[in-house]
């Protein structure tokens, strides 16, 4: 959706009209395809990630699920309730369960002892002192997603290293930082590939999970033989 809008408020601009959120005419756009669909057979729609959606898909959602009471329509929309910044997406939840549009599902966090045996799984054989198993498992607070990326972000950094098939700190543990959310380990990510890359993959965010080399080319100006090799890389 973002990737509609942005292409939508690019012609605005270049009209001299200002920017605004995704228009009520492509909402109905929308609805008019998800009642064509569903004349046939029922529907599964499955948004995913959605603490990190930009106003308009969240807006989306809302408005599919108004449509939905008439057609044979199902929205499974998946978000992390412990990310700063939802607060779109959980209030949109919040009434539409008063509007009775949706049923709300709560996940329980892994207990502590799964949370271990999860370490164990991404480190086999580890030998990491107790206090900082017991601070990564806290942190992670049994977000199997957090704590898994933990692990890769230490692994890339140099934290951790393997040696006759034991995983074990490369440094003291008082000289470690535990990232503080999954977001934060993602931006960290990010901010370590190469400069040019690093523009690539921001400008590709607002095209959405897949995207090509053609496109991604057109939103930063340059050649798409010189994007495609990049990508690759």
């Amino acid at each position: 959706v973002a990737a509609v809008i942005d292409l939508y408020n690019k012609a605005r601009q270049n009209l001299g009209a200002a920017p605004e959120p995704l228009p009520r005419t492509m909402l109905h756009q929308f609805r008019q395809l998800v009642a064509r669909l569903t004349t046939t057979a029922p529907l599964l729609v499955i948004f995913d990630d959605m603490q990190w959606a930009d106003p308009s898909s969240v807006g989306l959602v809302n408005y599919l699920a108004e449509a939905g009471r008439q057609q044979r329509l199902l929205q499974v929309v998946v978000y992390r309730t412990d990310d700063a910044v939802g607060a779109q997406i959980y209030a949109t939840a919040a009434e539409m369960r008063r509007n009775q549009l949706c049923q709300i599902l709560e996940l329980p966090l892994l207990p502590e002892e799964n949370r271990a045996r999860l370490l164990e799984a991404f480190l086999p054989g580890q030998d990491l002192p107790a206090d900082v198993v017991k601070a990564l498992l806290a942190k992670s607070a049994g977000n199997p997603l957090f704590l898994e990326q933990i692990v890769l972000e230490w692994k890339e950094n140099g934290v951790l290293s393997r040696a006759q098939g034991k995983w074990r700190l490369t440094r003291a543990a008082q000289e470690i930082e535990i990232p503080q959310s999954l977001r934060g380990i993602l931006d960290l990510r990010i901010r370590r590939l190469p400069e040019a890359l690093h523009r690539t993959m921001l400008r590709a965010a607002v095209i959405g999970e897949r995207f090509n080399s053609k496109l991604a080319a057109e939103l930063l100006g340059e050649g798409e033989l010189e994007v495609a090799g990049r990508l690759r890389a």
